[in-house]
């Protein structure tokens, strides 16, 4: 893990507003939709490529989690849609899906999948989804080897409150590495 984060539409990168007593980034938006999450990652030190199975327009790994794993602390979306429609039921990548239901840990594969399948892969600094200071496509961390951006809209809404992401990602062997965590509050 290099870096997880928050980014305005336009890739524009959003510092925290504040930071937790656990050293967690907040980060306070208006709405709990129209914005990118991140998570950026570099190989571990055996060198492993970073895998992308689960992720958008890759296929599924079967009955395992995705390489990117992302955990919610509340259902994001408005029920009964996220239940109704997800990705681990079988709706393609790029059609309509619900939204993303709670994860009890990284265990909880369905879950995992229905962030996993949102989440776009970016491998070139230059295609990245956020941009830096110069307005140039870029990653966050200049030690990234590749990032996952999941755009929240209204199918995967944050609600009103306070809402945690812990998100991690495993490379192409299925070893998993650090986890990156941020809040999100909506007032």
């Amino acid at each position: 893990m290099t870096t997880v984060g928050v980014a305005d539409p336009d890739g524009t990168i959003v510092d925290p507003d504040a930071v937790d007593p656990n050293g967690i980034p907040i980060y306070t938006r208006p709405t709990g939709f129209s914005f990118l999450l991140f998570a950026e990652f570099k190989k571990g030190p055996n060198n492993i490529p970073i895998g992308e199975a689960g992720t958008q327009g890759q296929e599924f790994p079967g009955p395992e989690a995705p390489d990117f794993q992302g955990l919610v602390d509340m259902p994001l979306g408005v029920p009964p849609a996220w239940a109704a429609l997800r990705c681990d039921d079988g709706v393609p990548a790029g059609e309509e899906n619900g939204g993303v239901p709670v994860a009890t840990g990284f265990g909880d594969i369905n879950s995992l999948k229905d962030l996993a399948c949102r989440s776009a892969v970016l491998d070139v600094s230059g295609e990245a989804c956020t941009v830096n200071g110069f307005g140039n496509f870029a990653f966050a961390s200049p030690q990234t080897f590749k990032q996952f951006c999941a755009m929240i809209g209204h199918e995967s809404e944050v609600p009103e409150r306070r809402h945690e992401s812990r998100m991690r990602a495993a490379n192409t062997a299925g070893d998993t590495g650090d986890e990156g965590v941020a809040i999100i509050r909506v007032p």
